[in-house]
């Protein structure tokens, strides 16, 4: 029944201990001819593996999904294998999902993804992410072919660059500003952590809770605004 689910990885584990779902998106391409995936994307079943994956963990365990994602796939044969009900599913399981949720930023984060593991959905969902990622609601080369026609065009009038090489440029620019701090500060992440801090930020977010609290041995987690290394 989950043939064609395996852009998604799911694998009940350990975090210093703690029992949680870890959900990982393939990170390289996959596939060849007709049957070639993109990297960092959710195809419909991946989308309706993780959403099946975290309706699994509620109530049971924390989750945590380490997330190179551009976003979900839009194309024909994607909409044709029902990529919209398998994405309102994943949204679902995000609303309706109970206990920690933590999303880790490994790579990009951007598109439908962007929406849909989201703390407006759930305000019990933790956005971590390394520094020197990209986050935001669109990528720099999907603004620049989509969005930004004005400036690249303005680009190639200036340069005498070829179109791709303009696009290229403006996606370079687009990325830079839209880059994982903004994203901190406009308070679409939580926390920007270096990769050697990833391990003890998550354990303190799925630790079992206390009262109204994490564990007192895991202090709280810093918020938007503060360094990984004051927890």
């Amino acid at each position: 029944g989950m043939d064609g689910a395996g852009g998604a990885v799911v694998w009940d584990t350990r975090i210093d201990g703690w029992a949680v779902s870890m959900i990982g998106i393939e990170s390289t391409p996959r596939g060849s001819g007709d049957d070639w995936e993109a990297s960092g994307t959710l195809y419909p079943m991946a989308s309706r593996k993780v959403a099946r994956a975290l309706n699994r963990a509620s109530g049971r365990r924390p989750a945590v999904v380490l997330a190179n994602l551009a976003g979900f796939d839009g194309s024909r044969s994607s909409l044709l294998d029902g990529q919209l009900e398998h994405g309102a599913e994943l949204a679902r399981s995000v609303v309706n999902f109970r206990g920690p949720l933590v999303v880790v930023v490994i790579g990009r984060f951007h598109g439908g993804a962007y929406v849909v593991l989201n703390r407006r959905l759930n305000p019990e969902l933790t956005i971590v992410a390394l520094d020197g990622t990209r986050v935001s609601v669109i990528g720099g080369s999907s603004a620049a072919e989509v969005v930004l026609g004005r400036e690249v065009r303005a680009e190639m009038e200036r340069t005498g660059n070829e179109r791709d090489q303009a696009v290229r440029d403006v996606a370079e620019r687009f990325d830079e500003v839209h880059g994982v701090h903004r994203a901190l500060e406009v308070g679409s992440v939580d926390l920007v952590v270096a990769p050697a801090e990833v391990r003890g930020v998550v354990s303190r977010l799925v630790a079992p809770t206390s009262g109204a609290g994490l564990s007192p041995a895991r202090p709280t987690p810093p918020r938007a605004g503060r360094s990984a290394a004051l927890a």
